[in-house]
C-alpha cells in the first residue's frame, strides 16, 4: 500500500483549518435562521357541475340602412355668384382717441414738416433743324456745270474751256461724218436736232432724234454722236448727275 505524504498536509493545515471553520460556521447560521410554517388543511368539495343545454341566444342590433343624400336635381336656372373682390392691400385701422382726463392737460405732439423736393429742372432737348431735302430729278436738264466734250481739262478758265470743249466736239464730227446720198441728190439742206443723255460715268445713252431736213440726215448725225468717247459729266452743286444734251448738226452742200 502506498502511504500519503505527511509533509505535504502539514505544509497546507492552516488553510484547510481556515477552511473548516467557515464550513461550520455557515452550517451553524443556516440552521438558527431555518423556520417553519404551520400547514393549512383545505378541504375541496366536489360537486357535479349542473350544464344548462339550453342554447344561449345572441341578439344582434338590427340593421340599419344608412341614409343616402337628396337627390340632386336638374335645374336650367343660372345663379348668379357673387365674386369677393381680391384687395391687396388691407384698409387702414381707425386711429382711436383716447379720452384725457380733465385734470391733465394732453400732450400735443408737434408735427414733422419734410420739405417738399424741388423739381428737377429737365433742359429741353437740342433740336437739330433737319437739312432741307431737295428733290432731285433723276436726268437734268440743265446743270449748274454742263456736260462738255473730253480733251479740254487743263484749261482753268471756265469760258476758255468750254469753248475750247465745243470745238473739239466739231472737229469730230466733221471727221466722222457723212453727207446721205439721198439728201445730196436732193440738195436738202438743214440742222438736224440730236437729243442725248450723258451720265454720271460720261457715258453717252438714249440718243433720239429730235429734228431733222430729212434725207437720213438725222440719222447719220445720230451715228456719228454713238461714235463719241466719254464725256466729262455734269455736276449740280459738286455731285455729278445725268444731265440731258441737246446738239444741233447743221447739214449744208458746197
Amino acid at each position: 500500500m502506498c502511504r500519503p505524504d505527511i509533509s505535504k498536509l502539514n505544509k497546507n493545515r492552516s488553510i484547510y483549518l481556515k477552511v473548516g471553520f467557515i464550513v461550520s460556521l455557515s452550517v451553524s447560521i443556516l440552521a438558527f435562521n431555518w423556520t417553519t410554517y404551520p400547514v393549512k388543511e383545505t378541504s375541496v368539495d366536489l360537486k357535479p357541475i349542473e350544464l344548462d343545454d339550453s342554447p344561449e341566444i345572441i341578439r344582434t342590433p338590427p340593421e340599419t340602412t344608412p341614409e343616402l343624400p337628396p337627390p340632386a336635381f336638374d335645374t336650367k336656372e343660372i345663379i348668379d355668384v357673387e365674386v369677393p373682390e381680391f384687395v391687396d392691400e388691407l384698409p387702414p385701422e381707425p386711429i382711436k382717441k383716447e379720452i384725457m382726463p380733465s385734470d391733465e392737460k394732453p400732450v400735443v405732439i408737434p408735427k414733422i414738416i419734410k420739405p417738399m423736393a424741388q423739381p428737377t429742372k429737365v433742359k429741353p432737348p437740342i433740336v437739330v433743324p433737319d437739312e432741307p431735302v431737295i428733290d432731285v430729278p433723276e436726268i437734268l436738264d440743265f446743270a449748274e456745270e454742263m456736260p462738255r466734250f473730253n480733251g479740254c481739262e487743263s484749261i482753268n478758265e471756265k469760258g476758255e474751256r468750254k469753248m475750247c470743249s465745243d470745238k473739239k466736239m466739231l472737229e469730230f464730227i466733221y471727221k466722222y461724218i457723212k453727207y446721205p446720198a439721198i439728201a445730196r441728190e436732193n440738195g436738202i439742206e438743214g440742222t438736224a436736232y440730236i437729243r442725248f443723255v450723258v451720265d454720271e460715268e460720261g457715258k453717252i445713252g438714249d440718243i433720239e432724234v429730235v429734228r431733222e431736213p430729212g434725207g437720213g440726215c438725222g440719222e447719220e448725225a445720230a451715228r456719228v454722236v454713238k461714235l463719241m468717247p466719254k464725256w466729262i459729266p455734269g455736276k449740280q452743286r459738286g455731285t455729278k448727275v445725268k444731265v440731258r444734251y441737246n446738239l444741233p448738226v447743221k447739214f449744208r452742200l458746197d
